[in-house]
């Protein structure tokens, strides 16, 4: 707002000028949601998971608490992708991700970190046999085969896991050790 004077310094006008910005803050959220979120299957991404990996390490530490890393990969997800094309493949993973949603609790993190390999992290982890239930219900969920259209694929998916702080203390160093069972597992 801006006042308008005469020569003499007398008030004659106060000029405003108003705009509407909701169009900005709405493109600003946009983009910020796009930077820490999956666009195919709208899980947190590579980034934000870090983030709250890392926040859940510092409240692990403050607590004296474990936390498990689920590095998880669709098997043979290439030859899905050869055979049916790359919008069945973005189908799969998309019932994959419901798949490990509905498997685990509110306050744990399930991320897609790329291509058809999924990270969940799991907090509040009392006991290893808390883990292996977890691991357990996720596996036997992917017994019966995913329903796509007229298709019915049998999917299955390798895991590995790692523990806080048994397997690392930082982020990095969970998710490698977690990524290295994985492939063992496959193996």
């Amino acid at each position: 707002m801006s006042v308008v004077k005469d020569i003499s310094g007398k008030i004659i006008n106060y000029v405003a000028l108003f705009s509407d910005i909701t169009k900005i803050k709405n493109s600003n959220e946009k983009i910020e949601y796009l930077a820490h979120h999956d666009p195919l299957t709208n899980l947190p991404n590579r980034l934000l998971l870090k983030a709250r990996l890392n926040k859940s390490i510092d409240e692990c530490n403050e607590l004296k608490q474990r936390l498990a890393i689920f590095f998880i990969d669709i098997d043979n997800f290439k030859l899905i992708n050869d055979t049916y094309g790359h919008s069945i493949g973005d189908k799969i993973i998309n019932l994959v991700a419901q798949r490990l949603q509905r498997n685990i609790r509110k306050n744990d993190t399930i991320s897609r970190i790329g291509g058809d390999e999924f990270i969940i992290v799991i907090e509040d982890v009392l006991e290893q046999k808390n883990i292996e239930k977890i691991a357990s219900k996720i596996m036997d969920d992917f017994k019966d085969p995913l329903k796509l259209e007229e298709y019915l694929f049998e999917t299955t998916i390798s895991m590995g896991i790692s523990i806080f702080p048994n397997n690392g203390l930082d982020a990095e160093e969970l998710i490698k050790q977690a990524d290295t069972a994985m492939y063992s597992a496959k193996n």
